[in-house]
């Protein structure tokens, strides 16, 4: 059959004015796949020298029981996208946690909105949207059991985790 030998060799103005949305389909995969190109997938050892220069990242920090960032917030988010740039292979997962001061309900939400909060910061710093994922654990991730003041300010954090 001649038709993809036709489609292939059709220039994409003259394709377009006879077809029903198919070329567009073609087009945007065409646009994808060249998108794709610098995308690879990484290797085992760049997802771990990613995974290890994210964890070297300082606490992220907000504003008291909200999801604003400090100004110290704003300056670790920077140097995440700035660790990011170095490591274009790799998809990230942003996950917000809190500590357990309040309800379980708003603790949830809290972390949710934090962790979009970064999200958001990191693609206002250059990062491409479609590398970033993100999740909100609220209480249920404590890093240690909360004693002390200090105890609860370690379960407040946000972690970066490379999912490819």
């Amino acid at each position: 059959a001649p038709e993809p030998t036709d489609e292939a060799t059709a220039s994409p103005e003259a394709a377009e004015a006879t077809s029903d949305g198919e070329t567009e389909a073609t087009e945007d995969e065409d646009e994808a796949e060249e998108e794709d190109e610098p995308k690879r997938e990484p290797t085992r050892e760049e997802r771990e020298e990613a995974q290890e220069d994210l964890v070297e990242i300082p606490n992220i920090t907000f504003v008291t029981d909200s999801a604003e960032l400090t100004e110290h917030g704003r300056k670790v988010v920077r140097k995440a996208a700035e660790v990011l740039a170095e490591h274009p292979e790799v998809e990230v997962r942003i996950e917000g946690h809190t500590d357990s001061v309040g309800t379980d309900e708003h603790n949830q939400e809290l972390s949710e909105r934090r962790a979009e909060t970064v999200v958001d910061e990191l693609v206002h710093q250059g990062v491409e949207r479609d590398r970033l994922t993100w999740k909100g654990f609220g209480e249920s991730d404590p890093l240690v059991v909360p004693r002390t003041f200090d105890d609860l300010e370690k379960n407040r954090r946000v972690e970066f985790d490379v999912t490819n």
